[in-house]
């Protein structure tokens, strides 16, 4: 198309030499610009939308045209993010302490005479050169030998890279270590990946027998990302009483177990005791750690609804894949929304310091016994419920971090500073007066007194590990002095 013809779809039929706009002269300095765009009408221009200029409100020089796009679009941009806001669920300090006023004491007294479950762990990972220093960090930390159980196997899951260097270290990693778990499809998060996971679980995870010699497979299958630090044993702990929960319910068939933290999936506000049961199938379990009991595993890798539904974000998808199994209602979800948060320094919604049942006892004293009041859902902007001793009352959109004096200290005791409820947290944070950080600091407690007496019953999961240091941090914290 020409320039005349272009002319011609908005100038009505008249001599191209009158009043022809196209061939006014163009400004040659900043001033003419501003002079030509004021004074110039946009109906000399846009003769057919001519009727519509006529109105005080439309603009009617380009001026007028530009400001009144640029109030458009930050109207736009304010109408998103009020939207956003207001579906966002992570916008308040999670209640914490309501959650971990509400669960129970545990391990159960009957813990010790029921046989350890096979606990097969694959932790997601890539195949670069930071991927390969988180797996080492992994590695020499909370997947160390000695940590976990007996039964328990952990494997790094990773896809297959483009880059031929990345798989030369790759087959070099494994051939060192054989912990990991080459999935035959391009490394992606969302694209399939967790589906190929488990798949692969259901035709080749193996575990340590209870009894006997060969390997079999596990009771079950957890998914993990390489962000999170795992307290192995704590972990088994908890699956283990699921296990034998569900199978006195679920005789003969094997229970159907879907563990992990729950997330809501919509924002659902003053969630009570009484209707928890139906509404918590309208959240999912977070990625950083879920688990699936084995009859779970095997529904996902062979039911062709599943297969349909592998695209998008993964760990949303478990749950619909959860929802789908022939016997849905009776799938037990297990939520630990109590022993499952973010690391310390995360300045998230979901951090806290570091949590050991000391503090958890004090915390259910201190809120009293009237837990049917005390609050589940995750809208809920109260510091009584939410106040950290290590980051502070964090009330709705203030965020806080540690103490910047916290990382002035001797690295014993920063750590130290980083414990929910220790002397030196709370002198660090003010509350405290009186004392010095190095008297709070000799007066903390024994690991012995940090567990009340017992070997389990802590933190089962520490998320949110953006930095190696932090790794090293959570290792101190939760196995220092064991």
């Amino acid at each position: 198309m020409n320039l005349a013809s272009f002319r011609n779809l908005w100038a009505p039929e008249h001599d191209e030499e009158e009043n022809e706009p196209f061939i006014t002269p163009r400004p040659r300095s900043v001033r003419q610009l501003w002079v030509w765009a004021r004074e110039s009408k946009l109906e000399d221009y846009l003769p057919r939308l001519a009727p519509c200029l006529q109105y005080r409100w439309v603009p009617g020089n380009f001026v007028s045209l530009v400001f009144a796009l640029l109030i458009l679009a930050m109207t736009i941009l304010v109408l998103v993010g009020t939207i956003t806001s207001l579906l966002n669920p992570d916008k308040y300090q999670l209640p914490w302490r309501s959650y971990c006023a509400r669960s129970p004491s545990f391990p159960p007294l009957d813990f010790e005479i029921l046989p350890e479950v096979g606990v097969f762990i694959g932790v997601m990972s890539v195949a670069s050169e930071f991927g390969f220093r988180r797996r080492e960090m992994i590695r020499n930390t909370w997947a160390a030998k000695g940590r976990g159980g007996r039964r328990t196997v952990v494997r790094f899951v990773l896809g297959v890279s483009s880059d031929e260097s990345e798989k030369a270290l790759v087959e070099m990693e494994n051939e060192v270590y054989g912990d990991i778990i080459q999935l035959s499809m391009k490394e992606n998060m969302n694209q399939g990946k967790t589906h190929a996971y488990f798949s692969w679980a259901r035709d080749h995870a193996l575990v340590p027998p209870a009894s006997g010699v060969e390997w079999v497979r596990p009771e079950y299958v957890v998914k993990t990302d390489d962000d999170s630090f795992v307290v192995l044993d704590e972990l088994e702990a908890r699956l283990r009483v699921s296990w034998y929960e569900g199978s006195a319910k679920m005789k003969g068939t094997g229970p159907l177990i879907y563990w992990g933290v729950s997330i809501p999936l919509i924002p659902f506000k003053g969630l009570a005791v009484d209707n928890w049961a139906d509404l918590v199938k309208e959240y999912f379990m977070a990625g950083e750690l879920y688990a699936l009991s084995w009859n779970l595993v095997e529904h996902v890798a062979s039911s062709e609804k599943v297969r349909r539904m592998t695209v998008g974000p993964e760990d949303q998808q478990v749950a619909k894949w959860v929802k789908v199994h022939p016997q849905a209602s009776d799938i037990q979800w297990s939520s630990e929304r109590c022993w499952i948060y973010n690391h310390p320094r995360s300045g998230t919604v979901y951090s806290h310091g570091f949590l050991f049942p000391s503090e958890v006892e004090r915390v259910k004293q201190s809120l009293g016994n009237n837990t049917a009041e005390f609050p589940t859902s995750y809208l809920v902007d109260s510091p009584l419920y939410s106040w950290s001793s290590v980051t502070g009352p964090a009330p709705r959109f203030k965020l806080l971090a540690p103490p910047a004096k916290l990382d002035r200290l001797p690295s014993a005791m920063r750590v130290e500073g980083l414990v929910e409820g220790s002397w030196l947290s709370w002198v660090l944070s003010g509350t405290w007066e009186g004392t010095t950080p190095q008297k709070a600091f000799d007066r903390r407690e024994t690991r012995a007194e940090r567990y009340v007496g017992k070997r389990l019953g802590g933190t089962v999961v520490v998320h949110y590990l953006k930095r190696d240091e932090w790794f090293l941090e959570t290792a101190a914290a939760l196995f220092g002095g064991s």
